[in-house]
């Protein structure tokens, strides 16, 4: 279950918005002030924290500037007197969204679900992979069966060009013009050179090659498990 924290002063707003959230699945948590929300703030890990910003004392923004943990939970502002600054400030300290009451639920439950669908989302990995072959796009860094293995620049761009196409036929010259462009000057011969070094280095036997495979009259392709 999802746990929410609410800090807002208006008791029975406050309260309507849990009984919401708790008819959605959501489990929340309730703060009646800026001083208390933030000591919850700070000892629990929240998936959304509701900030009203107009609270007594030390109002929301002061409760952005001075929370010490769990710096990347999401924070939806929400005010009933605000200006133009309010807003910018709000964004300033990385607040993911701001909402103006009177509000409908249906508007607080859709920006609670575009949080949750960004934060779903899984990260873009840097490794690319074919067979015993893997590929740190980021360090350049070839592992074949484990081993870091080097590869001359060009080697490396048609590898990672392979494993990027893996079970599909390269001809010639698509590999040539994605390599060097539509004005390259290289031929054939250029590219079963290269493919030769790169088979040297990822085949295990050269003469019987089950990774990088010749498709007669048409190009290469990298067989994938």
């Amino acid at each position: 279950m999802r746990n929410v924290l609410v800090i807002d002063d208006d008791d029975i707003f406050r309260s309507n918005l849990c009984m919401g959230l708790n008819l959605e699945n959501y489990e929340t948590f309730e703060s009646p002030s800026g001083e208390h929300g933030l000591l919850q703030f700070n000892q629990i890990n929240f998936d959304v924290v509701l900030l009203d910003l107009d609270l007594p004392v030390m109002n929301g923004l002061e409760v952005l500037k001075r929370k010490k943990n769990h710096s990347d939970t999401p924070v939806i502002m929400i005010s009933g007197k605000y200006t133009q600054e309010d807003v910018r400030r709000s964004f300033m300290e990385h607040v993911n969204d701001f909402l103006f009451k009177p509000f409908i639920f249906d508007e607080l439950l859709a920006s609670i679900k575009k949080i949750e669908t960004k934060n779903s989302k899984p990260e873009k990995s840097n490794i690319i992979k074919a067979n015993d072959i893997e590929i740190d796009v980021l360090s350049q860094t070839v592992r074949v069966r484990g081993t870091v293995v080097h590869f001359s620049n060009i080697e490396y761009k048609i590898l990672k060009l392979f494993i990027e196409h893996k079970g599909e036929i390269l001809s010639n010259e698509f590999i040539l013009t994605k390599i060097w462009g539509d004005n390259h000057a290289y031929d054939n011969e250029y590219i079963k050179n290269n493919v030769y070094q790169i088979r040297v280095k990822i085949e295990e036997i050269l003469n019987i090659p089950k990774i990088i495979i010749n498709i007669h009259g048409r190009g290469y392709k990298i067989s994938f498990d």
